[in-house]
């Protein structure tokens, strides 16, 4: 019998048989751009349970802050107040950390993707292209607020004129061309919502510090104004209303805040009777960022605090080496232990490594220790939804591609005292 000359089951014939995936190494490279802090951070993969009740699903997070009071020169003493329900044991609080999800979603005309697929007709592939940046823009958004907060908010109003918007130092970068607005009074969301109008950025101006949007929210019945908070449209979330936690993941900031709590509670913890412990430490600007870190540090180790690594923006980083001159020394990319550019700061303890964040901000910095911190996950961050095997559905009603992007997860800071802020004047 003669052999046939060619195979009938091949590749093309077999075409619809096989998925058209999206490389989850390229989804590791764009979501790690400009995600210094987050790639710094230490990683659990393991938020699992139902958090949303206290059916087991919280991930808990028990800080201890006294140790047991039973001491005394007479053992008599020792041993009554060993016995008292108050000096007797140790005091610890424990966190509730609730888990929080963010989304990103495209959708990709058919036509625009088979245009696009040979570089005879196009420049790049709009498939790719367009899923790359959502890939990134949802890991832009995570660090973000991994510093801002769960708040939510992205700016702050300096001044508004008509349909331009003068931000305070460094907002700018936060905002993109097309993004939507949301307005509140408040930082948390809980006061009063501003402007009417749905409002989109149509130009940004970072040597500006400015956006301009599609609307004058200046001249309407809930007018912009100067200090109003600025947050992306949805984002926005009555944090009174709604428990102490927004909408967004916990940045460094809730953790650890510039200004102590006096009243209230995070994560259903009163954080007040204990303030270092719980809340981290505080140092108000003394008059140059050099002078803060020595005072925040020296505070901090005086009492048994641990601190390794500072954080700031790239304006203070510029500030900072300006004012160490000849007295800092670099450490090149390839000898940091992340592969991050640092300064090298010494202290009585010895050197602090001190890098730069894309989004933290230039008001403060931070003295943090590494192995305090863990950012708890499901599934990659972030990650394509592939539920049935496939990055890309074909859409019903419309000749289109949709595309999901999502990630679940939280920030936990397990020790607050081994952590500190300072205040820089801006």
């Amino acid at each position: 019998m003669a052999q046939p000359s060619s195979s009938v089951v091949t590749l093309s014939a077999y075409k619809s048989a096989y998925k058209e995936l999206f490389p989850g190494m390229r989804v590791e490279q764009c979501s790690l751009r400009d995600r210094d802090l987050f790639r710094w951070m230490p990683k659990d993969p393991n938020f699992t349970g139902y958090a949303v009740d206290d059916s087991g699903g919280w991930y808990h997070i028990p800080v201890r802050y006294s140790k047991p009071q039973g001491l005394s020169y007479y053992f008599g003493q020792a041993q009554t107040k060993g016995g008292n329900a108050t000096e007797g044991k140790g005091l610890v609080k424990s966190f509730k950390l609730p888990r929080k999800r963010y989304y990103g979603y495209l959708t990709i005309d058919e036509e625009a993707i088979a245009a696009s697929k040979s570089k005879n007709g196009a420049f790049y592939s709009v498939k790719e292209s367009e899923t790359e940046d959502l890939i990134a823009q949802v890991s832009e958004e995570l660090e973000k607020h991994l510093w801002g907060g769960s708040n939510g908010y992205l700016g702050q109003v300096k001044s508004i004129s008509t349909t331009t918007i003068t931000l305070y130092p460094g907002q700018a970068g936060n905002f993109h061309v097309g993004m939507s607005l949301g307005f509140n009074t408040a930082a948390d969301g809980s006061g009063t919502d501003k402007a009417d109008a749905v409002a989109r950025v149509t130009a940004v101006n970072f040597s500006a510090n400015t956006i301009t949007t599609s609307a004058d929210l200046s001249d309407d019945t809930a007018a912009v104004e100067a200090d109003h908070y600025i947050f992306r449209g949805g984002d926005s979330v009555d944090v009174s209303a709604t428990g102490d936690a927004g909408n967004m993941v916990l940045g460094i900031g809730d953790w650890i805040p510039l200004t102590a709590e006096t009243s209230g509670t995070f994560l259903e913890v009163d954080r007040t009777d204990a303030v270092e412990y719980l809340q981290g430490w505080r140092k108000t600007d003394q008059g140059s960022i050099e002078e803060t870190i020595k005072a925040l540090h020296s505070d901090m180790i005086s009492k048994g605090s641990k601190p390794d690594t500072i954080w700031m923006s790239y304006a203070s980083w510029f500030r900072l080496e300006q004012e160490l001159g000849s007295r800092a020394y670099r450490v090149d990319g390839e000898k940091g232990k992340f592969g991050l550019p640092s300064l090298q700061f010494m202290s009585a303890k010895g050197p602090l490594t001190v890098y730069a964040g894309s989004f933290c901000p230039d008001d403060r910095f931070y003295l943090l220790k590494r192995s305090t911190w863990k950012f708890l996950h499901l599934g990659p961050v972030p990650h394509l939804v592939m539920s049935d095997g496939v990055s890309h559905r074909v859409m019903t009603g419309v000749d289109a591609l949709e595309v999901r992007c999502r990630y679940w997860g939280n920030l936990a800071c397990m020790k607050p005292f081994d952590n500190g802020v300072g205040a820089i004047s801006v």
